[in-house]
């Protein structure tokens, strides 16, 4: 399982760069000069359904409290809701209900060996992301891009992203994160490269953010040959491809191995379904997970940015965050994964946000605050072009070793 002390440890010292990245516009491109909160990169997880997508099951709660849930399929526009009734005294972990399927774990472990050993492909991460927060720069926050793609050719993985268009809906279209946008459209982009055993980075988006809000001069100093040209990195041996997407300032990293690794070890698979995605049919078997778990994979650190969301709106006391803080690292989430005849990974499908945590919260108050923040993360991930023969993923031709043992200020987790 994924070991997630060690993956704060590797990514906290560079925490600065994504929050760098995030509010520039408020900083750099504000025509107000008011401080914008950025959209979390963390949110939390729910076994849910968004609009025009998949069919999950419902969660339980461990406790006489009744929680109502409703579903929907990939052919109906009805979406989830989740209350809680009555009150209770303490919060109490999101245990996901599924029925394990002897079925469904053959042909989950087959599919996800298949994306490890056989075959190549190119992936592609949409998301789509709601949130309101109290602040009159940024208003309501929609975005619905694609957040990063890439390539994987036996253990070779290539990714890229141009995060422009998700900065412009975090800013809340403010006139001067459009001109920023569209001064820097050829440079608001970072490719990250994995192979032969050595991670290489090339982040013009970086040396966009620094020339427009400056960064530490000690960072600086580190990741400046990244802005220009490649870099390959003389690392600790724990630093994975996700962290340097993370360092390059993609707050919603994946690596599809993760995911992979996720979906094989310490899962439950329930009954294969036969339903139909893009006018094509294809056999969705829902997974149960580890919570954190999925949140590392998705790029974020845990759930703690929803719990200091909740605490900015005071409807929860130190204790009651502390308390829904272990409630959360002990629950589970429902991914859905939906595989074709040949036994591929064709989709991955997940909801985040709100949901999840509405079925371990019960004052009235708490369920308002969390109304409030209206926080949605709604995840695809899909799979195409296997085994496609011009797939490949190189070196580059050129680059600078860089050694970011200093910045990372660890030898190890």
């Amino acid at each position: 399982m994924i070991n997630r002390e060690e993956v704060r440890n590797r990514r906290g010292p560079v925490l600065i760069v994504l929050i760098a990245s995030l509010i520039l516009p408020a900083v750099g491109c504000g025509s107000t000069g008011t401080v914008t909160e950025a959209t979390p990169s963390t949110l939390v997880t729910a076994p849910t359904t968004t609009a025009g997508t998949t069919t999950v099951p419902s969660t339980t709660v461990a406790t006489n409290t009744t929680v109502a849930t409703s579903t929907t399929s990939a052919d109906e526009s009805t979406t989830t809701a989740v209350t809680t009734q009555p009150a209770r005294e303490s919060f109490t972990p999101i245990i996901v209900d599924i029925a394990p399927d002897p079925d469904g774990d053959l042909l989950l472990s087959r599919a996800v060996s298949n994306m490890f050993d056989t075959v190549s492909y190119q992936f592609r991460k949409d998301i789509h992301i709601t949130g309101i927060y109290d602040n009159p720069g940024t208003g309501r926050i929609v975005v619905d891009e694609t957040a990063n793609e890439g390539r994987v050719v036996g253990r070779a993985v290539a990714v890229n992203a141009h995060p422009g268009p998700i900065l412009a809906a975090i800013a809340g279209g403010s006139p001067g994160v459009r001109d920023f946008i569209e001064n820097n459209i050829d440079t608001l982009s970072y490719q990250a490269v994995e192979t032969g055993g050595f991670l290489y980075a090339y982040s013009p988006f970086l040396g966009a953010m620094s020339d427009a809000i400056g960064l530490p001069g000690p960072l600086e100093e580190y990741l400046r040959p990244m802005f220009d040209s490649w870099v390959r990195i003389d690392r600790p041996i724990y630093l994975q491809l996700t962290d340097v997407m993370f360092l390059a300032g993609d707050a919603w990293g994946t690596d599809p191995r993760d995911l992979f690794d996720l979906l094989d070890v310490g899962r439950r698979a329930g009954s294969p379904v036969t339903q139909v995605v893009k006018g094509r049919p294809l056999t969705r078997i829902d997974v149960v997970v580890p919570l954190d778990d999925l949140f590392l994979v998705n790029g974020d650190d845990d759930h703690q940015n929803v719990l200091e969301l909740l605490s900015g709106t005071r409807a929860l006391n130190r204790a009651d965050l502390e308390e829904l803080d272990a409630v959360l690292a002990a629950s589970e989430a429902v991914v859905s994964v939906y595989v074709n005849d040949e036994a591929l990974v064709e989709r991955v499908e997940f909801e985040l946000g709100e949901q999840a945590v509405a079925p371990a919260l019960s004052d009235r108050d708490h369920l308002d605050a969390l109304a409030y923040l209206n926080l949605g993360e709604h995840v695809v991930m899909e799979f195409f072009d296997f085994d496609d023969p011009d797939l490949t993923v190189d070196p580059p031709k050129e680059f600078e070793i860089i050694d970011l043992s200093p910045l990372l200020n660890s030898t190890g987790p």
